[in-house]
């Protein structure tokens, strides 16, 4: 992935003040699957038509138990609470896979708090949709929804600092969701519970999806799918989250199954 499509990614997402319209984020610069493209090239501009290879996130869990390594999973939730934006995106879906690879998730009650704190902040009740939360980002620092939404709430009340300081968290989350998975069937995003995928839409493509549902796919991968019309693309956008680690929270009914 070329380091032009993060940068973008950044100033796109950090431009968006709540309430805001935003320049929407561009497709991935990408390399295709046969090494060419029209200049000659392995890179293609947003506007074009390109397969594209994301990079093979290969840190092992073992370097998240490591109390030396970078990933150590203390390190990385020490910068998550301290809104320190070094942070790589590496080290975040590290924390993802380690709390993921260690059931230290509980997708049910993250949407549980997500939905809660998304209606204070529609209620304007801003001092519970912090309380709430900071209760999800206790649970899951590196949580795109906890991250939004607080910073919603900080803005609200007039606490410009604080907010600014979660929505580039947010946007540091979302890049490294974005540089492992392009929310497509085979490269869903990984994230901690569903909820996220909404938030994602939200900030990064600028509409709600209208339509959701937990899918086991012919994989035996449980993916959460979205699909919604994004009026600024003109376009309805279908995308997809990993959550194969909620299974076992649910049984047959909860989930359709692909065919």
């Amino acid at each position: 992935m070329n380091k032009l499509y993060f940068t973008t990614i950044f100033i796109l997402l950090t431009n968006l003040s709540f309430g805001q319209k935003a320049p929407l984020p561009p497709k991935p610069l990408g390399q295709e699957k046969n090494g060419k493209s029209n200049n000659g090239n392995t890179q293609r501009m947003y506007g074009e038509q390109v397969e594209t290879i994301l990079p093979k996130f290969d840190i092992s869990l073992s370097s998240s138990t490591d109390i030396k390594s970078i990933y150590y999973f203390k390190t990385v939730e020490n910068k998550l609470v301290q809104l320190d934006t070094t942070i790589t995106s590496e080290q975040i879906i590290s924390l993802t896979k380690f709390n993921i690879f260690k059931n230290q998730i509980d997708p049910k009650l993250l949407d549980s708090l997500a939905n809660k704190t998304y209606k204070f902040n529609e209620e304007k009740n801003y001092s519970e949709a912090i309380k709430t939360a900071q209760l999800i980002l206790d649970k899951s620092p590196n949580n795109i929804t906890g991250q939004k939404e607080i910073s919603f709430a900080y803005k609200r009340m007039g606490q410009d600092s604080l907010s600014n300081k979660h929505f580039g968290m947010m946007v540091k989350i979302i890049t490294s969701v974005f540089k492992y998975g392009d929310g497509t069937y085979d490269y869903p995003f990984l994230v901690n519970n569903f909820f996220e995928g909404i938030s994602i839409y939200e900030a990064a493509f600028r509409c709600k999806p209208n339509k959701m549902t937990i899918m086991l796919d012919k994989h035996k991968r449980l993916l959460g799918a979205y699909n919604g019309y994004s009026s600024a693309m003109d376009e309805i956008l279908i995308k997809y989250s990993e959550l194969t680690h909620w299974k076992p929270q649910l049984k047959k009914g909860d989930y359709i199954e692909e065919k």
